[in-house]
């Protein structure tokens, strides 16, 4: 199955993957565009500090 993925989920994936449940990684993800786009928009404002760049 393939399953849209939010911006939150995301950010676990890269960075607290610990969180995510055994079936999440078993299935293919779906990122939006947009939830990129979100992730790059709160770092420029200082809301979202990442342990690596949006460009990695």
């Amino acid at each position: 199955m393939r399953y849209p993925l939010d911006t939150q989920v995301l950010l676990w994936i890269f960075g607290e993957s610990y969180k995510l449940t055994a079936t999440t990684k078993e299935n293919d993800l779906f990122v939006s565009k947009a939830s990129f786009w979100e992730a790059a928009i709160k770092v420029n404002i200082g809301k979202l500090k990442l342990p690596f760049t949006l460009g990695e």
